[in-house]
């Protein structure tokens, strides 16, 4: 199996302090972040205060975050529809996957059916070497009760499948569709938690994911269906 790498290198500005009368600083903000941000004068921003670090993202609005997926003929349909997912669960909004030579219906056809398993996905746009997913928002606003009722489906499905295996009328088609809806639940609520908890972390509206074949330093890795994120910070 073949292993791919996802990076994305963030953009690095250097900045000097500037000390007003009495004991307060002046930090000035790349005016290229404000605009892409869609801020203007007077906008508030949050920061998220890290030892060593400080993050800024908009306070007021939450910019659509973007990304870029590049394939080649070598990477396997399961492995895009990792990459799909692992972009739903991670916040991402848009998901542009393109392809030099052209994606392969066969592939079309793999991505489309992502459409049962994860809530809210569609296809916005697509020509013969582009292929534009966008991630509609999660309506569920009660965290805790989704996830308990999540677990209550994950029991359902254990006792199905031993039914299953004991013969006890349980058909193959219902116990698939069993697990397909639990899947689905799964994402949706590991989106709803992603967007809580790493949105305040994120300061750039555009995150450009690209495939390589090759070995990288610094890299978010996907191989054989495991996600080993990386800290590309340092």
């Amino acid at each position: 199996m073949s292993r791919l790498y996802l990076f994305s290198m963030p953009k690095l500005y250097e900045r000097n302090i500037q000390q007003l009368r009495g004991s307060s600083y002046i930090l000035t903000l790349p005016k290229e972040w404000v605009l892409e941000s869609g801020l203007e004068k007077g906008s508030s921003v949050l920061l998220a205060v890290e030892p060593y670090f400080i993050r800024i993202v908009p306070a007021t609005k939450q910019v659509k975050k973007t990304a870029k997926l590049m394939i080649d003929e070598k990477i396997k349909v399961e492995e895009i529809e990792e990459a799909i997912k692992w972009a739903y669960v991670s916040g991402i909004d848009e998901l542009t996957i393109f392809r030099t030579e052209g994606i392969p219906h066969s592939i079309r056809n793999n991505i489309r059916k992502l459409r049962t398993v994860i809530p809210g996905m569609i296809i916005s746009y697509e020509d013969s070497e582009n292929l534009k997913v966008e991630f509609a928002e999660p309506t569920i606003k009660d965290f805790t009760n989704s996830l308990k009722t999540f677990l209550v489906s994950i029991k359902r499905i254990f006792q199905e499948i031993v039914n299953y295996i004991e013969s006890k009328n349980v058909a193959e088609s219902d116990l698939l569709i069993l697990i397909e809806e639990s899947v689905g639940n799964s994402l949706l609520l590991s989106r709803l938690a992603s967007k809580s908890i790493i949105y305040p972390i994120l300061n750039s509206s555009t995150m450009n994911i690209y495939w390589l074949i090759a070995t990288t330093t610094n890299t978010i890795e996907l191989t054989e269906s495991v996600i080993n994120v990386v800290d590309i910070t340092k």
